[in-house]
């Protein structure tokens, strides 16, 4: 075992930062695409919940967003940021509402 990796440790480094490569690029790919989704997820949830009801359409966008990003996502990347950029995405989408509620079925 220490012969193979005594000889072949040039190799194993570039597999290591080959795999690491790959890991960083999916989790920042999702990451971008993340602020697309939310925003989705996020006007669906106001047009069929509507107002005063925020603890329940969080927990709906949380929980199908979890439920539907890939493993090495969700194992790389802390819940807490994906809460916070959950929060980050409402009140982004609540400015634009209020320049377009027809976005949410207001008018």
């Amino acid at each position: 075992m220490l012969n193979f990796l005594s000889t072949n440790w040039k190799i194993i480094i570039i597999v290591i930062f080959a795999l690491i490569g790959v890991v960083t690029a999916i989790v920042r790919k999702e990451w971008k695409r993340l602020d697309e989704i939310l925003f989705y997820l996020v006007t669906e949830a106001e047009r069929s919940y509507g107002d005063a009801t925020g603890a329940f359409k969080f927990a709906q966008v949380f929980t199908y967003l979890i439920s539907n990003v890939s493993l090495l996502f969700k194992i790389f990347v802390p819940t807490g940021a994906i809460e916070n950029k959950v929060e980050i995405i409402v009140n982004a989408a609540k400015e634009i509402w209020t320049k377009n509620p027809k976005l949410i079925g207001k008018e």
